[in-house]
């Protein structure tokens, strides 16, 4: 594998997995690329530098990606060309990974539609490797990755507004522990593992908790969760 000032070259054809970090040396230095590579021996560890490089490489290995780690350090266009590659290659896991409240906010407000956001999962730069690594791990096993940052911020810009609050309390106690889960970003498989419950039983549940609250979807579940949970802990306080 050669490096250069960062840069994994990419020009030789692989066949296992991979995994294409999108940045430049800043945030994806060689030497965290080495570390990732050693706790992933049996997937391919990529870095390009822009989008464009990363359409190109795709373009040869697109069987072989697994997750494409966008830095937030590069600009908002970037992000959207990130959200219209996953629109053309739903089979990818998008992540954004970023060092700064400031990066995440610019990054979160260049997405355009909540389906996108509903697929993204997230890389926080300034933690210990170990987790990274795991973080990691997760997203390759399909699962999604978000953080309370990432929650904090969108509950912020886009609350629901037609939430009904009084809809907690006609929550089951069930109901109450599948949302709990809901607002941590657990999948359905997670939720039903942790709760010992079918997922078929997890996804009627769900359904109940969308009603009760007058939302749309999981993720507006979750928003209210959290901004009820922040009223109640300012209340208290």
């Amino acid at each position: 594998m050669m490096v250069a000032d960062g840069l994994i070259q990419t020009t030789k054809y692989i066949e296992q997995p991979a995994v294409l970090f999108i940045g430049d040396s800043v945030n994806f230095s060689s030497m965290y690329l080495r570390l990732t590579q050693s706790e992933f021996p049996d997937i391919a560890i990529k870095k390009v530098a822009t989008l464009n490089d990363a359409r190109t490489f795709i373009s040869s290995h697109a069987a072989q990606i697994r997750a494409v780690i966008l830095s937030c350090q590069l600009d908002r266009e970037a992000v959207l060309d990130l959200q219209s590659l996953v629109d053309e290659m739903p089979s990818l896991r998008p992540v954004l990974a970023y060092q700064t409240l400031d990066e995440l906010r610019s990054a979160l407000t260049a997405i355009e539609g909540r389906a996108f956001f509903e697929r993204l999962s997230f890389l926080p730069l300034r933690v210990r490797m170990d987790c990274t690594v795991t973080t990691l791990r997760l997203i390759l096993s399909g699962e999604r990755y978000v953080t309370g940052e990432v929650l904090d911020i969108f509950m912020a810009s886009t609350a629901p507004e037609n939430v009904d609050l009084s809809g907690f309390s006609t929550l089951t106690a069930r109901e109450k522990e599948v949302l709990e889960q809901l607002a941590k970003g657990a999948s359905n498989k997670i939720i039903a593992h942790d709760l010992h419950l079918a997922e078929s039983t997890v996804k009627l549940h769900i359904h109940h908790i969308i009603s009760k609250l007058n939302v749309s979807n999981r993720t507006e579940a979750a928003v209210a969760y959290i901004a009820d949970l922040a009223k109640k802990q300012a209340a208290s306080s």
